[in-house]
């Protein structure tokens, strides 16, 4: 039976001043979502219950609104703004091998990994967030959270997951020798899962990159990262299991990597390394469960690499249709029937928290407070319907927003613009 559209006359919000429950939930061990897995081969679905890994919460609310990326990465683009180090190990040249052939070729092995891994080490960062909401009873609530970095440039530019820093009051970054450092947000962007931040810091070592298109299923894959928040530079070797998973996390499809290195929560914003040291990828995502094993996911870097780059110059990314509001999701009280008053029920819909001047939203006359009811009369009630739907058009699209203010109902018409600042 299909569920009645809360906001039609008869539905009107009693209260708007229900706080927010769901931030309790954010600091939960395990993530009830279902992720689809989609093997792009053979199109099987396989249902597993995984979580996104780089916070113990796996997941923070926040709102981002862009289209997938698509296309060929824009090298040239990262390629200036993104310092490469040619300094990636390679193993050297075996001497004779000795009467014992296979010892030697293990050790030989185990030395070229070892080395491999302490030259990666130093590029990546452990990400301490603070976060704070509204309790119910109106209390102010703080929480922290952990997760992991890479370091782009020499000059402290460091890209992690979106869902790291989502939500953050306040940013802490530390290196491998335990340097501290305060990070400023540069950029982030909910659909590919990416964000950059800066710390004011000189003579770091950024991340050798590699690319991901040449990846073979079978080759060496290290995952290096910040597992629980506690053990800095935690290095795990695995091999690439599959090159094209496509992930559909709450209505948004992700083309990852998997790999079967041992990946925890804190991994997440963390590099996967190749076997030469090079960065094929930024660790997001796991699969858990009692049956559930070896099952991890890395953003491509050739994904990534114009993601970043556009992050770092711009601060979003370009190309996308953008709507420009913030929103929070909050429980509301309806009466089902008026003339009851223990027909009351709650639900949950989006409020406008914030209208960025001159963009699309604004231009179109929404206004902070309002109720996000629908879009092109499809009933919203979530950040993730609403960066779905906006993720689906394109710029210049003309969308129907109902929305409820002052207790009446009315549709607004929002002509969908490309950002064009920060």
């Amino acid at each position: 039976m299909e569920n009645k559209n809360w906001y039609e006359d008869n539905y009107n919000v009693i209260t708007d001043d229900v706080a927010d429950e769901k931030f309790n939930d954010v600091f939960e061990n395990s993530y009830n979502t279902n992720y689809d897995i989609k093997n792009n081969s053979s199109k099987k679905k396989i249902g597993i219950k995984p979580f996104v890994c780089g916070i113990l919460a796996a997941a923070v609310l926040g709102i981002g609104i862009g289209t997938m990326f698509s296309g060929t990465p824009n090298n040239n683009a990262i390629e200036s703004r993104i310092e490469y180090n040619n300094n990636a190990s390679k193993s050297e040249n075996s001497e004779s091998p000795s009467a014992n052939m296979l010892t030697t070729l293990d050790s030989e092995t185990n030395d070229s990994l070892a080395q491999t891994i302490s030259n990666c080490v130093p590029s990546i960062v452990g990400i301490d967030i603070q976060m704070t909401s509204t309790s119910f009873f109106g209390q102010q609530q703080t929480a922290t959270a952990s997760g992991s970095g890479v370091i782009i440039t020499s000059d402290g530019y460091i890209a992690t997951n979106n869902h790291v820093i989502e939500g953050a009051t306040k940013i802490t970054v530390y290196l491998q020798d335990g340097t501290t450092y305060d990070a400023q947000l540069i950029g982030a962007d909910a659909k590919t899962d990416l964000a950059v931040i800066k710390i004011d810091a000189t003579g770091l070592k950024p991340a050798t990159l590699g690319t991901s298109s040449t990846l073979m299923v079978g080759e060496t894959a290290i995952a290096i990262g910040n597992p629980l928040g506690q053990l800095m530079s935690t290095a795990t070797k695995g091999i690439i299991s599959a090159l094209d998973r496509t992930i559909t996390v709450e209505g948004q499809d992700m083309t990852l990597l998997q790999t079967d290195a041992a990946i925890n929560s804190g991994n997440s914003g963390g590099g996967l390394f190749n076997a030469k040291g090079q960065l094929i990828g930024i660790v997001n995502a796991k699969s858990m469960g009692l049956s559930v094993e070896g099952l991890g996911f890395a953003i491509p870097i050739d994904t990534a690499k114009s993601v970043i780059a556009d992050l770092m110059d711009k601060g979003f990314v370009s190309g996308r249709p953008y709507i420009g509001i913030s929103a929070d999701e909050v429980a509301v009280r309806y009466n089902s029937n008026p003339f009851y008053s223990y027909f009351q029920q709650t639900t949950t819909v989006l409020q406008i928290t914030a209208v960025e001047s001159g963009s699309s939203a604004d231009i179109a006359g929404l206004k902070v407070n309002d109720y996000l009811l629908a879009i092109n009369g499809k009933s919203i009630s979530s950040k993730d319907e609403l960066t779905s739907i906006i993720n689906n058009c394109k710029i210049g699209d003309t969308i129907t927003i109902t929305i409820q203010r002052d207790g009446n109902n009315s549709d607004i018409q929002v002509v969908l613009r490309e950002r064009n600042s920060k």
